[in-house]
Order: structure tokens, then C-alpha cells, then sequence
């Protein structure tokens, strides 16, 4: 269950009930916004293209010292 699912729990007292005029569901919050969380996501995706990215040139500048160094060594 997300956090956003969740509601909080009621009071088991009478005097804390909700007014018959509150027997509506009130709308949860979404915490973190939608904005936030779409714009996290997309960052997260370059961040990991970026990573990535990074993997790959140091592998092959590695892979090119290895080939190097068999043919020099």
C-alpha cells in the first residue's frame, strides 16, 4: 500500500467522530506532488543515462590499455 492509500485512523470516541456534514472522504494530500515526482523521475532516468554513459567510455579506455599493454608488454 503507497502512502498516499493510506488514511489516517479514526477516533474510537464519540466526541471525536465526524459531523454528519464530514461523512465525505476528504481527499488525501499526494506527498511528494505529482510535479516533483515526474520531475525526480526524469532526472533519475538522465542521472542514470549519464552513469551509464560513464561505464561504458571506461570500459573501452580499458579495454584499449589491455590490447595496448598485450601488444607492448
Amino acid at each position: 500500500m503507497d502512502v498516499q492509500d493510506q488514511t489516517p485512523a479514526t477516533a474510537d470516541s464519540a466526541a471525536d467522530a465526524p459531523a454528519v456534514e464530514d461523512a465525505a472522504p476528504k481527499p488525501v494530500e499526494e506527498w511528494p506532488p505529482r510535479e516533483w515526482r515526474e520531475t525526480t523521475r526524469s532526472a533519475g532516468h538522465r542521472q542514470a543515462a549519464i552513469v551509464a554513459g560513464a561505464m561504458l567510455v571506461m570500459f573501452a579506455a580499458l579495454v584499449v590499455l589491455a590490447i595496448w599493454a598485450s601488444h607492448n608488454g
